[in-house]
């Protein structure tokens, strides 16, 4: 069981809004509409309780890495987000 819980990476979707990530990083990302044009998107990131400042540092930089606006994991999940926005701006002719 150890190793099916460590060696997967795991992502649920709690319908409509909120994201349990489990992944490189363990996350909770909350998508909120502020309008037909806005939304804001809420990430809580989680760490191990008695986690040293040097892991703590080192994680959260390859957190940034990967997951910021200018990182590997997201700019496509940007863009995804951008044209979704887009089309629920569009009309019906």
């Amino acid at each position: 069981k150890a190793g099916f819980i460590v060696n997967q990476t795991r992502n649920l979707c709690l319908y409509p809004n909120v994201f349990l990530m489990d992944q490189f990083s363990t996350q909770i990302r909350v998508v909120r509409p502020l309008g037909v044009d806005k939304t804001e998107v809420t990430i809580f990131c989680f760490a191990p309780k008695g986690e040293s400042a040097e892991d703590r540092a080192n994680r959260i930089r390859q957190y940034e890495d990967f997951f910021n606006v200018s990182g590997m994991g997201t700019s496509d999940d940007l863009e995804e987000f951008r044209a979704c926005q887009t089309a629920y701006a569009g009309s019906v002719p």
